[in-house]
């Protein structure tokens, strides 16, 4: 808060205010922290004394940051998006630098943009669902997604063509084979999840020696360990 003059009638000032209350975010959809930020400027021209209007501000802030559940959310997600950028204690950090070939099961959205992201990152990818049409589907969402980033100015065209040539598709787990990770990410139904992992895992299929990891967790999932045996 600044000791220089405020220039203009409490009229007016209340004014300046009112119109740019109407212009922000109503408090129910996320603009608490704003509102009160206004109300502190009119402490600034309604309070007896620099002093007053210094305390009326802070007063505004300590409650923010006491009873704010939207300050407390932001706070939360602040420190969450740090956090998730490194495992918690005591879960071993994976290598994955030596890793050129991806599998990736499920074809759905999310499938699909993990997919994109290693594509985009120069691995090499298979894709995998139990339905052709759900292939079919999930290869349009990579196309689309790798298209866009031509438009908007974040590949060339040649960089684009290479990224989709070292996409493949497949309705067999075999196909996982010779991939180096694989990434779970079909619907939310745990016995499917468990079963998945479990034929990856298995005698027939080779890829049980290489990283698995169910994308709503990132790391290998101990609901597993009971039933799969995941060689690392």
């Amino acid at each position: 808060m600044s000791k220089r003059n405020v220039e203009g009638g409490i009229e007016e000032l209340n004014g300046i205010c009112d119109a740019a209350i109407d212009k922000l975010p109503s408090k129910e959809m996320g603009g608490e922290a704003v509102h009160r930020a206004v109300e502190a400027v009119r402490a600034s021209f309604s309070g007896k004394s620099f002093q007053d209007c210094m305390d009326e501000e802070m007063s505004i802030f300590l409650d923010l940051l006491s009873t704010s559940k939207q300050g407390n959310a932001r706070r939360h997600a602040f420190f969450a998006e740090r956090v998730a950028t490194s495992p918690p204690p005591g879960v071993p950090k994976v290598d994955v630098r030596g890793s050129n070939k991806v599998g990736v099961i499920g074809a759905g959205t999310m499938g699909s943009g993990i997919a994109t992201c290693f594509l985009r990152a120069g691995y090499e990818v298979t894709l995998v669902d139990v339905k052709e049409e759900g292939l079919k589907r999930g290869e349009g969402i990579l196309k689309r997604n790798i298209e866009q980033d031509v438009k908007r100015g974040r590949a060339t065209k040649e960089k684009a063509e290479g990224n989709l040539s070292r996409l493949s598709t497949s309705t067999s787990l075999q196909a996982l084979n010779e991939s180096d990770i694989v990434i779970e990410a079909v619907f939310e139904n745990m016995d499917l999840k468990k079963r998945i992992f479990k034929e990856v895992s298995g005698e027939g299929c080779e890829a049980r020696k290489c990283e698995k990891r169910d994308e709503t967790k990132r790391i290998k999932n101990p609901y597993y360990e009971d039933n799969i045996r995941c060689q690392t």
